[in-house]
């Protein structure tokens, strides 16, 4: 269990599966959002942490149709149930990158905080395989988590992703150093 302040969504959720949680991040400095997303009456056979791109949050991946289709295929059996844990990026300027800003471990708070706040809003016991996916921005987060925690994560996928930091530049403000 986690040691970790957080408030999470009460059991009637708006969207059946949905749960979101607010949570006291210590590796950030403050407060962060996150959503997850299992198929009820389900035991998940992994995490699935989903890092958004830049200027979107953990709403972005509620908003897509993604999230209807795998409700729908992992219910018929169609694939595994899987926890879909969706963070914000810590809300860093236009976007962290999931990278560590002026005492902001965004690292830490994907890889350490997030699965275990994952893992008490749902009461599990044990550790699930983990795997990271990004979109855009958030497949150079998944890409780089996964290189920089290569027995952290068992799978890693980045769509439509920026490849290089220099490709980051045209998003933000941020000086790449």
């Amino acid at each position: 269990m986690t040691s970790l302040l957080f408030e999470a969504s009460a059991g009637r959720e708006l969207l059946p599966g949905v749960r979101h949680a607010t949570v006291r991040s210590q590796a950030l400095g403050h407060r962060a959002d996150l959503s997850t997303v299992l198929v009820p009456g389900t035991v998940p056979a992994a995490m699935v942490l989903l890092l958004h791109g830049v200027y979107g949050s953990h709403w972005s991946w509620l908003h897509r149709e993604a999230r209807t289709s795998y409700c729908i295929n992992s219910a018929a059996g169609v694939i595994p149930p899987l926890l879909l844990a969706m963070p914000s990026d810590g809300g860093w300027g236009d976007g962290s990158a999931y990278a560590n800003f002026g005492g902001t471990d965004h690292e830490s708070w994907v890889v350490d905080e997030v699965p275990d706040v994952v893992s008490a809003m749902h009461e599990l016991h044990g550790l699930l395989p983990l795997f990271v996916g990004g979109l855009s921005m958030g497949g150079f987060g998944a890409l780089r988590l996964a290189a920089r925690h290569p027995s952290t994560f068992n799978t890693v996928a980045a769509h439509s992703s920026v490849t290089s930091l220099d490709g980051l530049q045209q998003f933000g403000r941020a000086p790449l150093d």
